[in-house]
């Protein structure tokens, strides 16, 4: 349990999703909504039983007080365990008011519908936005911008900054890159919903084959059921996964099946980066590096993808990507501000079940950071 400190007391739980800063556990022990609060005192105590992150020297239970500064309501902190430094992530709520940064606007720049691979309708995500109180929005939806044909009245409400969100590869990484500020009229962005349709639709092919000969037939058939429209995704056959009784959840699908390195895990399909800047830049776009963090690479190999990206136009990047850890954060930032890059941040949003990656809930970046959306204020 916690206390929030800005003349106000509000109980918060803490939530724990990893081991390590922005690894998400298979199973998080609660699911509960955020509290958007930002640069707010804290003081917490927290608990951990015998259970799977108990520390073995405590003799069943850790107790211990943190103090500083709560961004968004998340924080880090460490133990040890077995002789190995270990972390746990925690995101705080309940029964918590929203408060507002008084030099602070609500963005996110990162976000899905049914057009590609999230739950929620354009129509749905829109109200959540309001619901959140956005002030400007980008749904970049993968190799899609049919999203934005379907945007009802409500939807005036709110700034919104047209997106896309395009797969390519990079070293035969694959690499996902935003594009900002779309003209979905154009006709390179034409060219690459296009290509990129192809490029999905021969990737979800292979996958099926893949996850045949594993044993699990007509799997295609079986996430296309889970789509919502003609894309088909590693979510949807992560779903048909846990249809068929294969796995228990989706996070143990990518695990064993579709995550990186896995026999889902299909990369050869994508463009250059290259060739995906030259897209968004002629349709009048920016290109974002999206969740640098995410592809697991070594400092050098970041550092060499964030050189590639922006050697070939790429003029922003993610420095936040979801409920990310502060020091991750600090990190991001300094490679955007060393690359000479613009920041961006987006929670990476696909269901409203996922926490970890809440719409709207989105720190505000660093105060050294150049932030991308100034271009659109």
């Amino acid at each position: 349990m916690g206390h929030f400190m800005d003349n106000r007391v509000a109980e918060a739980v803490f939530v724990v999703f990893g081991k390590q800063p922005g690894i998400v556990a298979d199973a998080p022990i609660a699911t509960l909504h955020l509290v958007h609060a930002r640069a707010l005192t804290f003081k917490v105590e927290i608990n951990c039983n015998t259970g799977k992150f108990s520390p073995v020297q405590a003799g069943g239970f850790f107790n211990t007080t943190l103090s500083g500064s709560l961004d968004l309501a998340h924080l880090e902190f460490g133990y040890r365990l077995n002789h190995r430094a270990q972390y746990i992530v925690g995101l705080a709520c309940y029964n918590t008011q929203k408060i507002e940064h008084p030099t602070k606007m609500n963005i996110d720049f990162h976000c899905h519908t049914t057009a590609s691979d999230g739950s929620l309708d354009p129509t749905a995500l829109i109200d959540l936005a309001l619901e959140r109180e956005i002030d400007m929005l980008s749904v970049t939806d993968h190799d899609t911008m049919d999203a934005y044909q379907t945007f009802g009245p409500a939807a005036r409400q709110l700034q919104l900054i047209p997106g896309i969100e395009l797969s390519s590869q990079w070293n035969r990484r694959g690499v996902h890159i935003v594009g900002l500020n779309i003209d979905s009229h154009s006709d390179a962005i034409g060219e690459a919903i296009e290509q990129q349709s192809k490029a999905r639709q021969g990737r979800a092919e292979i996958i099926a084959q893949r996850l045949a000969r594993l044993g699990f037939a007509d799997s295609l058939e079986g996430a296309q059921s889970f789509s919502n429209g003609p894309q088909v995704g590693r979510p949807h056959f992560a779903q048909h996964l846990v249809a068929i009784g294969a796995v228990t959840n989706i996070q143990q699908a990518f695990k064993r099946y579709l995550g990186a390195g896995k026999v889902g895990d299909v990369k050869d399909q994508w463009p250059e980066i290259d060739r995906v800047i030259n897209w968004i830049r002629d349709a009048g776009g920016v290109a974002v590096l999206a969740h640098p963090t995410k592809y697991k690479l070594t400092r050098t190999r970041l550092v060499e993808l964030i050189a590639a990206f922006k050697a070939a136009g790429g003029e922003a990047m993610e420095v936040i990507s979801g409920a990310q850890v502060p020091s991750v954060t600090r990190d991001m930032a300094r490679l955007c501000r060393d690359s000479q890059l613009e920041a961006s941040a987006g929670s990476d949003f696909h269901s409203p079940n996922q926490p970890w990656a809440s719409l709207g809930h989105v720190a505000p970046l660093p105060d050294d950071c150049t932030a991308v959306w100034r271009r659109w204020q």
